[in-house]
C-alpha cells in the first residue's frame, strides 16, 4: 500500500493539482501559499526550543482541539505550533493566544514529511478527528516522537484501510465507545475512549459573553440552538423538541 500511497501522493502534488488550480481560485491558493513554505517554517522556528504539533484539517478540527491547546498549555511550558489544510481554520487561527506558531501543512509526499518534522521536531504530535497521514506518522515513528489521535471517530472503510497505520500511534482516542471496541476488536489496542471535545468545547463557550445586536433583536426572547460542523452521526442522537 505505500507504494501506491506515495505514487498517488506525487500525483496529485505535481500533475492532479497544478491542473485543477487553472480552474479553481481556491486550489490555485492552496498551491500558492505552500510555495516556500518549508523555507519560511525554517526560518521562522527558533530550533533552540522544543514545540508541541497539533494538526487540525479545518475551523471544525480547530474548535475541536482549543479545550485540548489551553489543556496542553496549562501542562506543558512549550511553545504550540498549529497546522492547518484549509483556509476556514487559518483565517481563525488567532482564536486564542495559546498558540504561537501557526502554518499550512504541505501534502503528506516522503520529501515534504522529512523536511517537515526535522524542522518541527516536535516534544509530541497531536491529530484531530479523522487526521491519518501514513508518511508523517512513518516519520514521527521513525524519529521516536509520540504522537496521538484525538476524537476519532471509526469508519468500517477508512479505519479498515489504515489499520496499519492506526496501530503506529502512541494513543488513539476516540469520539464514542462504538469506536473503541470496534478498533479494537481489529486488534488496534491503543484505543482508549475518553469523550467528544466538541462538548468540552460547548461548555467552553457557554462562558463567553457573545453579543450580536442583529442576532438579538431577531431572536427576542425566544431560545435559538445552532449546530455547526455536525456529521450525520452527531445529529442521530440529537432531538429537538
Amino acid at each position: 500500500m505505500n507504494i501506491l500511497y506515495n505514487i498517488f501522493i506525487e500525483f496529485v502534488d505535481k500533475i492532479f493539482l497544478p491542473i485543477l488550480s487553472i480552474f479553481s481560485k481556491k486550489i490555485s491558493r492552496f498551491i500558492v501559499v505552500r510555495k516556500d513554505l518549508l523555507q519560511e517554517i525554517d526560518k521562522d522556528l527558533d530550533r533552540k526550543k522544543k514545540y508541541i504539533w497539533l494538526h487540525a484539517a479545518s475551523l471544525g478540527e480547530y474548535e475541536l482541539a482549543i479545550p485540548l491547546i489551553k489543556e496542553i498549555k496549562k501542562t506543558f511550558d512549550n511553545e504550540i505550533i498549529l497546522t492547518f489544510f484549509s483556509e476556514s481554520g487559518f483565517k481563525l487561527k488567532d482564536r486564542i493566544h495559546q498558540v504561537s506558531k501557526t502554518y499550512f501543512l504541505p501534502l503528506d509526499s516522503k520529501d515534504n514529511v522529512k523536511k517537515i518534522v526535522k524542522v518541527f521536531n516536535p516534544r509530541f504530535a497531536v491529530f484531530i478527528k479523522s487526521e491519518i497521514w501514513p508518511n508523517y506518522i512513518n516519520e514521527l515513528k521513525k524519529r521516536k516522537i509520540k504522537f496521538y489521535l484525538v476524537n476519532y471517530v471509526y469508519d468500517k472503510y477508512n479505519s479498515r484501510i489504515f489499520k496499519g497505520i492506526l496501530k503506529k500511534y502512541t494513543k488513539i482516542f476516540t469520539q464514542d465507545k462504538i469506536s473503541e471496541r470496534q478498533l479494537k476488536n481489529m486488534k488496534v489496542d491503543n484505543a482508549l475512549y475518553i469523550g467528544n471535545l466538541k462538548f468540552n468545547r460547548a461548555i467552553m463557550q457557554k462562558k463567553e459573553k457573545y453579543n450580536n445586536k442583529k442576532l438579538n433583536n431577531y431572536l427576542g426572547d425566544d431560545i435559538c440552538i445552532v449546530f455547526g460542523s455536525t456529521w450525520d452521526r452527531d445529529l442521530q442522537s440529537v432531538h429537538v423538541y
